[in-house]
């Protein structure tokens, strides 16, 4: 395992953390067909989310030795536009619906991958590329579990947990039958709240990286090609600042009594 960097993240709005045109979507928001951003921008509904406070209450006394044995998984889709990336905007409660927070965007999916990935402290899995169309609760079970999640879990022991959101696929019935089957711990994860997974941050660093290259992906095989190299080249010493910062996500969160964090 490598040593963690004491050195402390800096945890901007993620809004401002984009900065080039090879990011992502989130994957929740990818699969709706939407006229405008209005609702992938405000992500958490306005009022809060009881479920993300108690499972910050919850988790609020764990130390670096608990986050240790959790495996953070998320899908995400990368694209060759510029502008299918996820804008984040802090609003006035009421303002929804104000044109200064709306951008008209295309209906049609443009070329690009849905990657999955996952991150602990210490390492991580390869970055998986999702083909030829949609991640069914099969595909799951078949393409990322059996190859990545099940031996990781065997790494690390009994005292692994496995952290994924409430995505359909994630939920199926042959998805649950497998994990109850090798004994693995999945953790309850609250819905609206990416911004306690802190893979998010790692989607964001990958897409800088890509934008940053000094040839910048023309093709969806370059984009391939750099998501994969990317993904291998990002530090892990920042992944584990970002894992070690939960303490921090969770007192936000109690802070706000659900609401939007900084995260």
């Amino acid at each position: 395992m490598l040593d963690v960097d004491q050195g402390q993240v800096g945890h901007a709005p993620l809004h401002q953390l984009m900065t080039g045109i090879y990011s992502y979507q989130p994957v929740e928001t990818e699969q709706r067909i939407l006229r405008s951003c209005k609702d992938s921008c405000s992500w958490q509904q306005d009022e809060g989310c009881p479920a993300k406070q108690r499972w910050a209450a919850e988790h609020q006394d764990w130390e670096q030795h608990d986050w240790s044995q959790v495996l953070f998984t998320d899908e995400s889709r990368f694209s060759l536009e510029c502008d299918t990336r996820r804008v984040l905007v802090w609003r006035d409660r009421g303002t929804r619906n104000n044109p200064a927070f709306v951008r008209e965007r295309s209906q049609y999916r443009r070329a690009g991958w849905m990657v999955w990935g996952v991150i602990s402290i210490g390492g991580r899995t390869d970055l998986h590329i999702i083909w030829n169309g949609t991640l069914t609760g099969r595909r799951y079970a078949d393409e990322i579990l059996r190859p990545h999640v099940i031996p990781y879990a065997g790494a690390i022991g009994d005292s692994f947990v496995f952290q994924n959101d409430n995505a359909r696929p994630h939920r199926a019935h042959l998805v649950e039958n497998m994990l109850e089957a090798e004994t693995i711990q999945r953790m309850e994860w609250p819905a609206c709240s990416p911004d306690l997974n802190p893979i998010e941050h790692v989607w964001d660093m990958l897409g800088r990286r890509i934008a940053a290259r000094l040839r910048p992906p023309a093709t969806v095989r370059d984009l391939e090609i750099a998501l994969l190299e990317e993904w291998n080249s990002i530090p892990q010493s920042l992944i584990d600042n970002l894992i070690t910062s939960m303490e921090n996500r969770c007192a936000a969160v109690l802070a706000v009594r659900g609401d939007h964090t900084p995260y």
